[in-house]
């Protein structure tokens, strides 16, 4: 059987007249499907070039855009656009139990007529999700497997810049874990670049508080090898490195991880027994500092009736208590921005959504002066710190009108995000 790849017209849809999230369902058709090979053990040693993947929705079959993303054994995604040294794969090629399958929720259908599936020249394999109604995909491992030939998604290498549909997210050549370019395309105000840089802030107490260290994001060192590009998501990793003080220095390892209106962060390190012993708490506020988006509004679930940005409106910092749900909402001049913190639950940690608006406040290292606004997140007093692996996260989402239900309901949606209930042989 010949499958001929149907591009989603992701543009298209996107800008379309387009009635209002309503379900769930909806408000997830921007989240990615990730499976792993362990979860569809009859692909374990198939050659990735034999893939496809195939979804039913009314009764018809159709092939859907996809990628497989290989691992090394110690979890490093393996680069197809190298920038330094290269990652070797032990088994190139072929799919392994750490590998990854990625698709977009939109794709997921229902039930497939059996005639159809006869019909498909290789083994086939059904993918059952959590949720309701169950969706479903097939897996088909072929003789020749059809890949798709276009992407909604574009990296240029030489300004390390991530441009889709919905944002071109550019980052710093000389600091390549800022992101000091970004641009919003459903944003209807001015300047066309909305963002002056990310911002990261740590500061570390030590010897039961007798000495305090201040870091920020120009102190942390960073290397980015490759990137892995495809036409669902692209990653960048980069290992990491701290020195707060001469003789302690942190590494550790950041994944960067662009979807057509996602961008994914997440982050592990590891102090080193010396440091954990010195250290007696850390906190740590990453923010988004923009230039000037003024006629936005900053929400959180305890702030619902949201904060203006007019470039004046708060003399310095303003902590706001996000209650139970740790997300944050930007809306206003044809943008929604959702950004979501997540963190080991078990740390005890006591988060807060931050929030400037001052055009004059100069807060460097920074481009432009003042922040309109400047909104993210802190994570304070981690304490009890050990000589262990620490991880934490945050995720920007950009759906492509307001969500009912505002930010709560996508956060709801992103923790029930379909994951693999079963994959069962076919033919």
């Amino acid at each position: 059987m010949h499958l001929r790849v149907v591009i989603p017209a992701v543009l298209a849809a996107i800008l379309s007249g387009a009635a209002p999230v309503r379900s769930a369902q909806a408000e997830e058709s921007i989240f990615p499907v990730v499976m792993t090979g362990a979860e569809i053990p009859e692909l374990k040693g198939r050659s990735v070039a034999e893939i496809s993947l195939l979804s039913c929705t009314e009764g018809r079959i159709r092939p859907i855009l996809f990628q497989i993303d290989e691992f090394t054994d110690d979890g490093r995604i393996i680069p197809n656009v190298f920038k330094g040294e290269a990652v070797k794969d032990p088994t190139p090629g072929v799919i392994d139990e750490n590998d990854e399958i990625v698709l977009m929720a939109r794709d997921l259908g229902d039930d497939c007529p059996a005639e159809q599936l006869a019909r498909a020249q290789g083994k086939v394999t059904e993918v059952a999700f959590t949720g309701q109604p169950a969706r479903k995909i097939y897996v088909l491992a072929g003789p020749a497997g059809t890949l798709p030939s276009t992407t909604s998604l574009r990296y240029d290498r030489a300004s390390d810049t991530v441009v889709t549909p919905a944002y071109s997210w550019g980052y710093s050549l000389k600091y390549p874990h800022i992101f000091d370019k970004l641009s919003f395309k459903d944003y209807r105000g001015a300047p066309a670049d909305q963002l002056d840089r990310l911002k990261v802030r740590m500061k570390a107490r030590s010897l039961g508080n007798l000495m305090t260290i201040r870091v920020d994001e120009e102190d942390i060192e960073s290397d980015l090898r490759g990137v892995r590009a495809g036409p669902v998501r692209i990653v960048r990793e980069l290992p990491l490195s701290v020195a707060p003080v001469p003789g302690f220095r942190i590494g550790a390892v950041v994944q960067f991880i662009h979807y057509e209106r996602i961008w994914d962060a997440q982050v592990r390190f590891r102090l080193p027994a010396h440091a954990a012993l010195f250290l007696s708490s850390l906190d740590v506020q990453f923010m988004m500092d923009f230039n000037d988006t003024r006629g936005l509004r900053f929400v959180t679930k305890t702030e619902p009736q949201g904060l203006p940005v007019e470039g004046n409106s708060t003399q310095g910092p303003v902590l706001v208590d996000m209650g139970s749900e740790p997300w944050l909402l930007m809306t206003g001049q044809g943008l929604t921005e959702v950004v979501f913190v997540n963190y080991d639950k078990a740390l005890k940690l006591s988060p807060a959504a931050f929030y400037t608006d001052n055009r004059t406040l100069p807060d460097p290292p920074e481009e432009t002066p003042g922040c309109s606004p400047c909104s993210g997140f802190e994570l304070n007093r981690w304490e009890d710190l050990k000589a262990q692996w620490y991880s934490f996260g945050a995720q920007v989402l950009l759906p492509p009108r307001f969500p009912e239900g505002g930010g709560s309901g996508y956060y709801a949606a992103w923790l029930k995000r379909p994951k693999v209930k079963s994959a069962t042989p076919v033919n």
